[in-house]
């Protein structure tokens, strides 16, 4: 399996969506404003009476709770003592933090060097789609798909087509991204997660967050929406964030009702086509949590993922109690886990 070695970048870190976040979210607070360095989290507890900070910012909604660093020593300057507000926790506790590239790079130079605790609480994977790995995406296809595999995609695709003229629809600028949003937003409330009362469509402060988001990426060129139609009916859609050429799949829905023809699949398949002829492109995040097997996705590749706890003042109590509350409550969860799958 081909790995990725890419640096990986943040797009919920980036300025324009951190500072959307700040303004929207009781207790978040945001690390550096410069493009090198930017870090969004929140104020909270791992322990009781052991305060930190938190990443992701928005659990829900946000992919990535890692800072958005090009420049290591941007990093290594904001976690500094020196540079450190008065009266903010010393821990960080993160979720979903890219275990590569110029930010994991920079912890790990911190932690070798004793001016940080870096204790990694988990590691997992995520799906990447690489565009080297092919040089376009029948390329791509033929490497990492069987011919039977290919073969019942291909009915799939010309199924769906029987609905109508098939088309994938990019909105990028931030009026037309407000469009496909709604778009979005019908489809998923009219699926399982409408029936479970965790639709978008359902919770205002999350749809507000989300738009707000996605509006103030899409003034920077960060963000667009992707629409999957057959005639005049949606059948797909996906949200999407950019960070140079990196994109992080945020969110996506599909019409259940014609799920025998994997119109989530299909969508998929026409984005990376979409994709590989977009000159600024270089790779996609799948952007899942690390509840899914990437083995279910299309795309081949694996990025390394960690869930850390980050110690500014190492040696100190807090730290200690922090850790060990953390690595019980996670046996804890592992076991409930595996007595409920018997």
């Amino acid at each position: 399996m081909p790995e990725a070695g890419a640096p990986a970048l943040n797009p919920h870190a980036l300025p324009p969506a951190a500072r959307t976040t700040a303004g929207l979210l009781p207790g978040c607070v945001l690390l550096g404003t410069e493009d090198a360095a930017c870090w969004p989290l929140r104020l909270g507890r791992v322990w009781p009476g052991v305060a930190a900070l938190r990443g992701p910012c928005h659990p829900r909604y946000d992919l990535a709770g890692g800072p958005h660093a090009t420049d290591a020593e941007a990093l290594c300057r904001m976690l500094a003592p020196s540079g450190w507000p008065a009266g903010w926790p010393r821990l960080l506790a993160v979720s979903a933090v890219t275990a590569e590239g110029p930010a994991w790079e920079a912890l790990g130079a911190l932690s070798d060097d004793r001016r940080i605790g870096l204790h990694v609480l988990a590691r997992w994977e995520r799906a990447l789609l690489e565009r080297a790995a092919a040089h376009d995406a029948n390329g791509y296809f033929e490497r990492f798909q069987g011919v039977e595999q290919r073969k019942a995609l291909r009915r799939k695709r010309r199924r769906l087509a029987e609905a109508g003229a098939r088309s994938l629809r990019i909105f990028d600028d931030p009026a037309g991204v407000m469009v496909a949003l709604k778009t979005f937003c019908r489809l998923e409330a009219e699926g399982w997660k409408g029936r479970a009362g965790t639709a978008l469509e359902q919770d205002s402060s999350g749809r507000t967050y989300v738009a707000d988001v996605l509006g103030s990426m899409a003034g920077a060129g960060s963000a667009f929406v992707a629409v999957l139609s057959a005639g005049d009916s949606p059948l797909a859609a996906g949200l999407f964030l950019r960070a140079g050429g990196e994109v992080l799949f945020w969110k996506t829905a599909y019409d259940e009702r014609q799920a025998k023809h994997s119109p989530g699949v299909v969508f998929d398949i026409m984005l990376t086509e979409w994709l590989y002829e977009q000159p600024w492109f270089e790779r996609l995040d799948a952007g899942h949590d690390d509840s899914v097997d990437p083995a279910t996705l299309i795309w081949r590749q694996r990025r390394p993922m960690a869930d850390l706890l980050i110690d500014l003042a190492p040696g100190l109590l807090a730290g200690r109690l922090a850790l060990a509350g953390l690595t019980l409550r996670r046996q804890l969860r592992a076991l409930k886990a595996r007595y409920a799958a018997k």
